[in-house]
């Protein structure tokens, strides 16, 4: 299972974007039993719980339907199976510190059960009868929030959250790109990077949490770093060429800028950089057994940074400092 926990914030939605990867270790069928062959997750809530805590739950399913229950002590059972796609999330709630919805990013079977005590869900593929071969792999991806609530707001956070990052609807943010495309919207900005950077312009929006940022097509061997307006670039985590960042939308539109400060026309060459007061510092580190010559050079999408360019050959495992 791989997970990202990119927004959190002190009394605020905080959410987290998960996958679970199944691979199959040999050949074989599924069953024929129950709704679904592969339980994938389960979230469930007040086990042990105070009274008035978390026994309202919201369910959006995927026909249409919605319901809303209340299991306070003494209520009778209630339990309902239905498939989930993107857009249909469940929630339990209120709870001053933290109450909690899953949105499923992809089409899953499901059964909520509310009790006295429990309110529970499963989450699910439907394979029943599929012939399955060694190595095949299923990818079970969804969404978790977690956010402070009172009765009296009922489960409004979780409706914004889902209208606002944009899960089974379009973001409520205006998106103008600069450098680089956008690929997705769904539940987070998913863009890639050209020449080594992206860059847009964001709204203003009213969001109960920041807005999560991907970036492909950079480099782990590079530094990367972030910018809003013209304030200095911030270093930021970059892995598996995908860098990540988040950024609040609540104040004011943003002029952002996600990539490396300072590139290189050896991808394999290390590079490492620092930035302020009109100055580029770098380092550069030949890993490899053979000699490299190679161009590092300033990125022109970064705003108020030092230029430069210099041409230099590193012998194997040699390194070298400038400064611009």
């Amino acid at each position: 299972m791989r997970q990202v926990t990119p927004a959190a914030r002190f009394e605020r939605a905080g959410i987290s974007f998960n996958e679970i990867i199944v691979t199959a270790k040999r050949d074989f069928v599924f069953g024929l039993k129950g709704d679904y062959s592969l339980a994938a997750f389960a979230i469930s809530d007040f086990g042990s719980r105070p009274e008035g805590i978390g026994d309202h739950l919201t369910l959006r399913l995927a026909d249409g339907r919605t319901f809303n229950r209340v299991g306070p002590r003494g209520a009778n059972p209630w339990w309902i199976r239905g498939d989930m796609d993107v857009g249909c999330y469940v929630a339990a709630y209120p709870n001053p510190l933290g109450a909690g919805a899953i949105y499923p990013l992809a089409s899953l079977r499901s059964r909520t059960t509310l009790t006295e005590k429990l309110f529970g869900t499963t989450f699910g593929l439907t394979m029943a009868g599929t012939k399955a071969s060694k190595g095949d792999t299923w990818r079970i991806p969804f969404v978790a929030a977690a956010a402070p609530t009172t009765l009296e707001e009922g489960n409004q956070v979780f409706e914004d959250i889902r209208r606002t990052l944009g899960i089974g609807c379009p973001p409520a943010y205006r998106i103008e790109t600069h450098h680089g495309a956008v690929k997705d919207t769904t539940a987070r900005l998913l863009a890639a990077a050209s020449d080594s950077a992206f860059a847009a312009t964001l709204s203003r929006t009213k969001m109960p949490t920041d807005l999560f940022v991907q970036v492909t097509g950079l480099n782990d061997a590079w530094t990367c770093a972030r910018q809003v307006g013209r304030a200095a670039p911030v270093p930021m985590t970059v892995s598996r060429g995908v860098g990540y960042t988040t950024v609040d939308l609540n104040r004011e539109d943003i002029d952002l800028v996600v990539g490396h400060p300072v590139t290189c026309s050896d991808r394999e060459v290390r590079v490492v950089a620092w930035w302020g007061r009109g100055t580029l510092r770098i380092f550069a580190h030949n890993p490899g057994k053979t000699p490299v010559t190679c161009t590092l050079q300033a990125n022109p999408v970064f705003r108020a940074l030092a230029s430069g360019q210099e041409r230099v050959t590193l012998p194997p495992g040699g390194s070298r400092s400038m400064r611009w």
